[in-house]
């Protein structure tokens, strides 16, 4: 019989494969999540507990269907929905998809969960549609710092606008 063997999954993002104009802080904390991920593979893989990431581009939820980011991916627009912005983030796919569905992303962890993966540790599982390619188009925000992308009148103005970048900050998005 077997040993029973344990496994964890961290949700790390297609951010903790490359980096993203105007999403540092974002990219940044990503990248740290896949440090412990590999540093935690190491340490635990003799107690024969597996640890990987998941890196999802973008999913159908909440976290990038806001107005807050509708208004980050579409400053030109004055009350930009999700259909404003979806063919932005199909641009950054290979595959022709928007937003992966959740139930995607979570047979991912599944499968990482499963036997079918008793071998698998300290791996960065992607699910990214082609997003984390180094040659991947970065779509609108390219150019962009992250000031004038949390500021749409900064963006509007092409970053010419010095009192509106100045005062701005960017926020999470």
């Amino acid at each position: 019989m077997a040993a029973r063997a344990d496994h964890s999954s961290s949700s790390a993002s297609s951010a903790g494969i490359r980096g993203f104009p105007a999403f540092s802080h974002y990219t940044a904390a990503k990248h740290g999540v896949v440090g412990l991920m590999k540093s935690f593979a190491g340490e635990f893989g003799p107690a024969r507990i597996r640890v990987n990431s998941i890196h999802p581009s973008s999913v159908d939820t909440d976290m990038i269907k806001n107005d807050t980011m509708y208004k980050l991916f579409r400053p030109d627009l004055e009350n930009p929905g999700p259909d404003d912005y979806g063919d932005l983030f199909q641009s950054m796919h290979m595959l022709p998809e928007r937003w992966a569905d959740p139930r995607d992303i979570s047979n991912a962890v599944l499968f990482l969960a499963s036997d079918e993966s008793r071998y698998v540790t300290g791996l960065q599982r992607r699910s990214t549609s082609g997003t984390a390619r180094s040659d991947a188009p970065r779509g609108r925000l390219i150019g962009l710092t992250a000031v004038q992308a949390a500021s749409p009148r900064a963006a509007r103005s092409g970053g010419n606008d010095e009192r509106e970048c100045s005062r701005q900050r960017p926020s999470p998005p």
